[in-house]
């Protein structure tokens, strides 16, 4: 009986050190780490905890910050405004110590979730055997661009502040645990999410002010930044050009 009563004594003093240490210094959620992809020109959340009532900076290499002051349970949450698509960036988060998070890219964030399908990895299931395509995907599929963040499961009754998991860019050592449809539909929109062209579609959409009596306005608008793409890519990039066409002709057959 006293045995039993000191290992209970030591279990209760080992919890409470460890949440003590845990909130001593600044904390991220697992996700804003080396490697992360955020999605551009949003404004971004970014939390974590830190001491309570202390002040947290956050500092990017994009030239965006922001900061805030800690919750008395040590939580603190900002926004940071991202730029266009582009990288790699660093993002500095000093609080009671100092977190670097190294390798950030700005471009689309995509959620993939699901139930069985959605997990099914290239390698494939139980049967050992690839998903169809599978392998042909793996062996090329080396694209520092394309970059996953696979969330372990983890069942849970009320909504979570942190998950576990890690980045991890597309590469024969890697993509054969990724989810077989995110990583198709990641390779099918690849080519389309060029972010200096959609903002160049951007631009002369918003400097259409006058219409055509007879047309829409904003389809109007459309078909001028439209146009616009397409005589900036016959002029600076033939090549891209014609794999738009050719993805365009595939679409329409």
């Amino acid at each position: 009986m006293k045995n039993c009563i000191i290992k209970k004594f030591f279990l209760i003093i080992f919890f409470a050190v460890g949440n003590t240490c845990l909130w001593a210094q600044t904390n991220v959620a697992s996700f804003f780490s080396d490697g992360m992809v955020l999605q551009q020109k949003k404004n971004i959340n970014i939390w974590g905890k830190d001491i309570a009532g202390i002040k947290v900076n956050i500092v990017s290499s994009w030239g965006e910050s922001s900061s805030a002051i800690t919750q008395n349970n040590g939580e603190w949450k900002v926004q940071l405004a991202t730029p266009i698509a582009g990288g790699p960036y660093e993002i500095s988060i000093s609080g009671s110590s100092e977190v670097l998070i190294k390798n950030v890219m700005i471009g689309e964030v995509w959620i993939c979730s699901g139930q069985s399908n959605m997990q099914v990895p290239l390698k494939g299931g139980l049967d050992g055997n690839f998903v169809n395509g599978g392998l042909n995907a793996i062996v090329n599929s080396n694209n520092d661009k394309i970059r996953f963040f696979t969330v372990q499961q983890n069942a849970s009754f009320k909504p979570l502040q942190d998950v576990s998991g890690k980045w991890e860019n597309a590469s024969p050592s890697t993509t054969g645990s990724f989810s077989a449809v995110a990583y198709f539909f990641a390779k099918q929109i690849e080519h389309l999410l060029d972010s200096y062209e959609i903002d160049l579609i951007r631009r002369a959409r918003n400097k259409t002010k006058r219409y055509p009596k007879s047309s829409d306005p904003t389809i109007y608008s459309r078909a001028t930044g439209f146009e616009t793409l397409i005589g900036w890519l016959f002029l600076k990039d033939p090549q891209r050009l014609s794999t738009l066409f050719e993805y365009l002709e595939l679409k329409m057959n």
